[in-house]
C-alpha cells in the first residue's frame, strides 16, 4: 500500500509540474504577445515585398495585423496584403482583404472602387444574373455613400489596379458608378430576370443619362442608352404595342448620333451607330450601308477597330462577299498584330472559303493564321 501511495504521489507531482510549466509558457507567450508590436513585422513585411518575396510579405503582414490595435492600422495592413496579392495575381484573395477594408471603413473609396470594378469585370464576362445583381447591389451601396458630394468628380485612375500604366482610366468616379449602375439595370431586365423589366430600364436609362451630364464625352454612355432603348421598345412591342419598336429604334439612333456630336474623331461613336443601323435593317437594307461602312475607313485608316467594321459589315452580307472582308480583315491584323479575335475571325474565314471552294491553300492558309 505504501509503495503504490507513494508512485501515485509520484505521477500526481510530475503532472503538477507538468501543468505547471504549461502555465509558465504560456504565460511567457502572452507576455510576448502583450510585448511585441506590430512595427518590426510590418518592416519585415516592407523589405520582403521590395525584394519580391511575396510568400514572407504575407506572413509578415498576416503577423503585424494580429498584433495590431486600432483600426487605422489594420485597414493600411489590409491594403498592404491586397497589394501583394494584386502583384501574385491572386484577384479572390485581394477581393477579400478590400471587404475587410470596407468592413473597418464603410466610406473608404478606394477599396469600394477595387472591389465594384472586379465584379464589374466579372459580370461582364460571365453575363449571369447573380454577378449582375451583385455588381448592382455594390454600385447602389457606392452612390449612397458618395452621392451630393463632390467624389463624385474624383479621377478613379490613382485607385484602378486593373489598368496597365498606359492606360486612361474609368474618368470620374461619377461617371464609372452611374454607368455600371444602368448596365447592371440594362443586362438584368434583358436577361427577364426581374418581374417588372420596364421597371429596370427606366432605371438604367436615368442612370445612363446622368453620366451624359457628368462627362458628356463619355461615349459608352449613349451606347447603352440606345441598347436600353431598343430593349425598352422589343418588351413593349411584345406586350402587344408594335409601334414602339420603330420608335425604340429611330430614338436610339438619335442617342448614337448625339454621341458622334460631342467626339466625332472617335471611332468608336462612328462604329456603334453604323452597327446598329446594320443590327435594325432587313437583309435587303444592309447593302445601302457600304458607302457609310467604306468612309469609315477613309475617315480612319490607321484604325484597326474601322477595318474590323467593314470586315464584319461584309461578313453579314454573305458568301458573295467573302473576298472583301476577308481583305478588311487583313487590314485590321496588319494594323493590329497582337488582336487573336480578328486573327481567328479571319483564320475562320480562310476555312470556310476551302470548304465551299475546295482549294487547299485555303486551308494552309487558315493553319497559318491559326
Amino acid at each position: 500500500k505504501f509503495s503504490a501511495r507513494k508512485q501515485l504521489n509520484k505521477k500526481v507531482a510530475l503532472i503538477g509540474s507538468a501543468v505547471f510549466v504549461l502555465v509558465v509558457l504560456a504565460a511567457i507567450a502572452v507576455f510576448l504577445r502583450l510585448t511585441q508590436k506590430p512595427d518590426e513585422f510590418i518592416k519585415d513585411g516592407d523589405a520582403a515585398l521590395l525584394v519580391k518575396d511575396y510568400n514572407e510579405a504575407v506572413r509578415s503582414y498576416n503577423k503585424a495585423i494580429g498584433l495590431t490595435k486600432t483600426d487605422s492600422l489594420r485597414k493600411v495592413l489590409h491594403f498592404k496584403l491586397a497589394d501583394v496579392y494584386i502583384e501574385t495575381d491572386e484577384w479572390p484573395k485581394v477581393l477579400g482583404h478590400w471587404w475587410a477594408i470596407v468592413q473597418i471603413d464603410p466610406k473608404n473609396t478606394k477599396a469600394r472602387f477595387g472591389r465594384l470594378k472586379y465584379y464589374y469585370i466579372i459580370a461582364d464576362s460571365a453575363g449571369t444574373v447573380r454577378f449582375w445583381q451583385e455588381t448592382l447591389t455594390q454600385a447602389s451601396e457606392f452612390i449612397d455613400v458618395i452621392e451630393d458630394t463632390e467624389l463624385l468628380r474624383e479621377d478613379t485612375a490613382e485607385w484602378d489596379p486593373y489598368k496597365k500604366p498606359d492606360e486612361a482610366g474609368e474618368g470620374q468616379l461619377g461617371t464609372f458608378l452611374y454607368l455600371v449602375r444602368g448596365r447592371a439595370f440594362l443586362e438584368i431586365a434583358k436577361m427577364q430576370a426581374v418581374a417588372d423589366p420596364n421597371e429596370y430600364l427606366t432605371q438604367a436609362i436615368e442612370d445612363l443619362k446622368k453620366v451624359q451630364k457628368l462627362q458628356p464625352e463619355y461615349i459608352d454612355a449613349y451606347w447603352y442608352l440606345a441598347q436600353a432603348t431598343i430593349t425598352k421598345g422589343d418588351i413593349l412591342t411584345a406586350q402587344g404595342d408594335p409601334e414602339e419598336k420603330d420608335k425604340a429604334a429611330k430614338k436610339a439612333q438619335v442617342y448614337l448620333k448625339q454621341a458622334i456630336e460631342v467626339a466625332d474623331d472617335n471611332v468608336k461613336a462612328h462604329i456603334n451607330l453604323l452597327s446598329t443601323r446594320l443590327k435594325l435593317s432587313t437583309i435587303e437594307q444592309r447593302q445601302s450601308l457600304e458607302p457609310e461602312y467604306l468612309s469609315l475607313v477613309d475617315k480612319f485608316p490607321s484604325n484597326p477597330q474601322a477595318h474590323w467594321a467593314l470586315a464584319n459589315f461584309y461578313l453579314s452580307l454573305g458568301l458573295n462577299n467573302l473576298d472583301d472582308a476577308e481583305q478588311a480583315l487583313a487590314n485590321a491584323i496588319e494594323l493590329d498584330r497582337e488582336n487573336v479575335i480578328y486573327a481567328r475571325v479571319a483564320a475562320n474565314l480562310h476555312y470556310r472559303k476551302f470548304s465551299i471552294y475546295n482549294q487547299k491553300p485555303w486551308l494552309s492558309k487558315a493553319i497559318e493564321v491559326a
